[in-house]
């Protein structure tokens, strides 16, 4: 972790949301050379959740390690962060197909659960699709202020966390009032949050998670400007930049650019 003292460079991450999203799915062949330009280029982290593709983004994500001996093997395993707390079918089998029209019917009406058994069993189902894979952090899915303020949700993760279930307790927010409450609660190992919350919150916001050690992870580049190699640069020059900025790309000469653009 990196605190507020210490002189940090912004990283990579590989974001996976739409790469097996229904009508758009990524062969795995294409997951496989995707990752594997990532290793080359040493992007170290890659951001998913359950829901992404109701679960296929998981499953995609360690089958393209299993799949690839250059992944297998690499001096620097991937930094797998998932996120947790929507509500997400996962049929088993050949049904798998209707995972993503079934989440559709099921969000339809309470989307999120965060009580302790939804958790843990949304926990077991990532486990489970992420197989040998080791897990960097766990994420509450864009929780409520009142599911923060009641720290239930956090404890079931705190309990995984000790008995050595992932190495970090996320919280992963997109609602830019909530940042402040955030950086103020204890036993949080990681945050991700759009990159325009991160440039647009206050000073002292930004030093509260980087003093406390907290790694910083962003998403949404592209909001800051059309061009990810800009808002890339742009973050990376920034006085309080963030660990990890994810980008959406498939495109693996796209992934060269962005993790080149953060180093030049």
């Amino acid at each position: 972790m990196t605190t507020g003292s210490e002189e940090h460079h912004l990283e990579i991450g590989v974001g996976t949301s739409t790469l097996r999203s229904l009508g758009r799915r990524a062969p795995i062949a294409a997951v496989v050379r995707l990752l594997e330009t990532a290793d080359r280029a040493g992007v170290r982290y890659i951001d998913t959740a359950d829901t992404y593709g109701a679960g296929s983004a998981e499953r995609a994500i360690a089958g393209a390690v299993r799949r690839s001996s250059a992944l297998r093997d690499s001096a620097s395993p991937f930094r797998v962060i998932t996120k947790i707390g929507y509500r997400t079918p996962d049929l088993p089998g050949p049904l798998r197909l209707l995972n993503q029209p079934v989440k559709k019917v099921v969000q339809r009406g309470a989307q999120q659960a965060f009580d302790a058994s939804s958790l843990m069993v949304a926990w077991a189902g990532s486990r489970r699709r992420l197989a040998q894979l080791d897990v960097h952090a766990c994420c509450l899915h864009n929780p409520s202020r009142e599911v923060l303020e009641s720290g239930d949700a956090l404890r079931v993760l705190g309990r995984l966390h000790a008995r050595g279930a992932f190495h970090h307790v996320g919280i992963s927010v997109d609602d830019i009032s909530t940042v402040d409450l955030v950086s103020r609660l204890d036993g949080v190992g990681l945050v991700e949050l759009p990159a325009e919350a991160w440039t647009t919150v206050a000073p002292e916001v930004r030093s509260r998670f980087l003093n406390r050690g907290t790694e910083v992870v962003v998403n949404r580049v592209t909001a800051l400007d059309r061009d990810p190699v800009v808002a890339l640069r742009a973050l990376a020059a920034g006085p309080q930049p963030p660990t990890v900025a994810v980008v959406g790309t498939r495109d693996p000469d796209h992934l060269v650019a962005d993790a080149e653009a953060v180093r030049s």
